[in-house]
C-alpha cells in the first residue's frame, strides 16, 4: 500500500442507529458519519468531514462492506450485492442494510434494539484533505483543524468501542491508522515537533504536551507552562512598548 494512502479509522457517535424490522426482514439505518462535525481533540489537531466528502464513492458505487468492528468474519451487508444502500446527503453518509439470517446478525439487532450498541465507524483513505488553523482555540496544543474532503471507502461498521478508547496519543494513532500514520499526517507531526527545542523526554519523543520540563520556556513547545511563559513575556513587551 502507497506510503501516501493508507486506511484509517473513525468513529461517529449519536449517528441515530435504527434497528426495524419490515414484512419479515430485519434492516438497521442510519448515519455512518456526519458533515461538518468537529471531532474531538486528537492529539495536536481536530478534523471535521467537508461536506460531498462522500459523494465520488457513492456515485461510483465503490465495494463497501458492512461490519461488525470491522471484522471480516461478521459481514452484515455488501454495496455490490444490494443488501446495503449508501446514500450521501446533507447531513452525511447515510446507509440502510438488510441483515442476513445470522447468528450474529440476530444477536446484533437484539443488542441495538435495547441501546446497548449506539455507535458506527467507517474506514477509509483520505484521497484529498486540507489543512486550516483552528482560530477558535486557545489551547496551544490544537492549532489545526484537518478537513477531509474526499475519500475513498473500505466499509462501514457496527462498533461497540470508538475507534480510539483510550486517552493517550499512542493509543489514538494504532486505532485511527492501523496500517500506519499517512505521509501528510506524519509529515505535519514531524514540521510541529521539529520547531519545539525542549530537550526533556517527551519532547525528544514528539510529545510535547506531556512536557516534563517544569521550567520549559521554549514559546515553540506545546506544553501549557510554555504557553504561559510566551503569553506572559508578550505582555510584557507590550508593556514595555506603551511606557
Amino acid at each position: 500500500m502507497s506510503t501516501k494512502l493508507k486506511r484509517e479509522l473513525r468513529t461517529c457517535k449519536g449517528v441515530e442507529l435504527r434497528a426495524q424490522q419490515k414484512e419479515g426482514q430485519n434492516y438497521i439505518s442510519g448515519y455512518a458519519a456526519t458533515y461538518s462535525t468537529l471531532s474531538e481533540d486528537l492529539g495536536w489537531w481536530r478534523e471535521r468531514i467537508m461536506p460531498g466528502a462522500f459523494d465520488r464513492a457513492v456515485n461510483e458505487k465503490q465495494d463497501v462492506r458492512h461490519l461488525i468492528n470491522h471484522d471480516a468474519n461478521q459481514v452484515l451487508g455488501r454495496t455490490v450485492s444490494g443488501t446495503t444502500e449508501l446514500k450521501s446527503d446533507v447531513k452525511g453518509l447515510y446507509f440502510r442494510t438488510l441483515l442476513p439470517d445470522t447468528s450474529f446478525a440476530r444477536d446484533l439487532m437484539v443488542s441495538m434494539q435495547r441501546g446497548d450498541i449506539t455507535e458506527c465507524s467507517f474506514a477509509f483513505i483520505a484521497a484529498r484533505q486540507s489543512w486550516v488553523e483552528d482560530e477558535l482555540t486557545d489551547d496551544p496544543s490544537m492549532e489545526y483543524i484537518r478537513q477531509i474532503e474526499d475519500v475513498d471507502l473500505y466499509d462501514i461498521s457496527i462498533v461497540t468501542y470508538p475507534a480510539y478508547p483510550g486517552t493517550s496519543a499512542e493509543v489514538k494513532m494504532r486505532s485511527m491508522f492501523p496500517d500506519g500514520v499517512p505521509e501528510e499526517i506524519a509529515r505535519r507531526r514531524e514540521k510541529r515537533e521539529s520547531d519545539c527545542n525542549c530537550q526533556c523526554e517527551q519532547c525528544l519523543d514528539g510529545d510535547c504536551e506531556n512536557c516534563t520540563d517544569e521550567d520549559c520556556n521554549d514559546p515553540n513547545c506545546r506544553c501549557m507552562r510554555a504557553a504561559n511563559w510566551k503569553a506572559r513575556a508578550e505582555m510584557r513587551l507590550r508593556l514595555a512598548q506603551a511606557e
